[in-house]
């Protein structure tokens, strides 16, 4: 696992594209407004399933910033319906309102993805296995139509 100073490219993009969500989208803050610091320490102690970014405390869990970003996307509308309807003391009270609503739903948003990539693969080892190696060359199976829409239904099924 990164730590906080050793993220991928892939990972500080991930994170670039959290931090403008959440300002834009969830905070409705504009380019003149600086994003919170304690904002981003709370989303980084969020991906190690921390309340807030420590050095010093045992890491809970593993989640990638590209998963905070799918679960702030898929649960926009519950927050925004949500802060609409409180009065904040502060900037940090509201954001931990946020992020509560963030921290019940994240193990929910992924085990969906790890379910999606799991039909996904599945599909993909099938759709192989429906080659047949000839010597004139490969060639797909005559049933492939058939046996590909069952089994895709079969997944979707176990999906939902």
């Amino acid at each position: 696992m990164a730590g906080i100073n050793k993220m991928t490219e892939q990972e500080k993009q991930s994170w670039a594209e959290l931090c403008l969500y959440v300002k834009k989208e969830i905070l409705n803050y504009d380019d003149n407004m600086k994003f919170p610091k304690y904002l981003a320490l709370r989303l980084r102690g969020l991906k190690s399933g921390q309340f807030i970014a420590n050095k010093n405390i045992k890491t809970q869990a593993n989640y990638s910033f590209d998963i905070i970003l799918k679960t702030f996307k898929e649960y926009r509308n519950t927050i925004l319906n949500a802060v609409s309807q409180k009065n904040f003391k502060s900037e940090q009270n509201k954001i931990n309102y946020i992020l509560a609503i963030i921290e019940r739903n994240i193990n929910d948003v992924y085990l969906s993805e790890q379910k999606k990539d799991k039909v996904e693969s599945q599909i993909n080892i099938d759709d192989f296995s429906l080659f047949i190696n000839t010597p004139e060359g490969s060639s797909l199976h005559k049933n492939t139509k058939t046996k590909s829409q069952k089994t895709f239904d079969a997944l979707v099924k176990e999906l939902w």
